[in-house]
């Protein structure tokens, strides 16, 4: 009698284990996959977003180029932009991104900011004749508020008749590290187009105008 008492108990525990082992296992789920964050590349168009024949703008930097009806405003061709830039009043356009299209983003400070500003001819047909400068400054925003001045460059071209129309200006800046890891919540480029020329100073976009953000995702 005692041996199957024993026996029993035995039995007893084994299924108590049995069960205990499988209700363990059944509430035990594994940890979540930690997200690695990847680098990603965000081209932003300027965009000058104007009805064609119209130069009243409404700038902005994009993901999608407008083909904007803006091509080619400027002032006539004649260096006014370099009076007004030498009186203290430069005439200066800010494109900004906006929320939902590219941003928001985290910053990727490992890789350079790279971009392209875009000057034409008044007449769209040959080049100007004479120096443009484009003197930029690119600004950000973090979600917690901070303003950063990224950069701040001057850029030069010569311009002559025997050239193509459009003059691009090449650029490249590096976010400073104070800003590894933050998310951005804006991002802006803004151009003051200015110089000694003649028959030049438009601005010119059709895809030519840009900036690639290095970001995290």
């Amino acid at each position: 009698m005692a041996s199957k008492f024993r026996a029993t108990l035995l039995i007893a525990a084994l299924v108590a284990g049995t069960t205990a082992g499988a209700a363990e296992a059944a509430t035990h789920k594994p940890a979540p996959k930690k997200h690695v964050l990847k680098p990603i590349s965000t081209k932003f168009y300027l965009n000058g977003n104007a009805s064609s024949g119209s130069c009243t703008e409404s700038p902005t930097l994009s993901t999608k180029l407008d083909g904007s009806g803006s091509e080619g405003c400027g002032l006539e061709g004649l260096p006014l932009d370099e009076v007004f830039y030498q009186a203290g009043s430069p005439n200066t356009t800010t494109y900004s991104t906006t929320r939902g299209d590219g941003m928001p983003m985290i910053v990727d400070t490992k890789r350079k900011i790279t971009g392209q500003v875009g000057t034409s001819s008044w007449t769209g047909v040959v080049g100007g004749l004479g120096t443009v400068d484009v003197d930029i400054e690119v600004d950000a925003v973090t979600s917690t508020g901070q303003s950063v001045v990224v950069s701040t460059q001057k850029l030069t071209a010569t311009v002559t008749p025997a050239g193509p129309a459009a003059a691009n200006l090449p650029w490249s800046a590096s976010f400073p590290a104070s800003l590894a890891g933050k998310t951005l919540v804006s991002f802006s480029v803004s151009t003051t187009i200015h110089g000694d020329y003649i028959n030049q100073g438009a601005k010119h976009y059709q895809g030519d105008s840009y900036v690639i953000v290095p970001g995290l995702k």
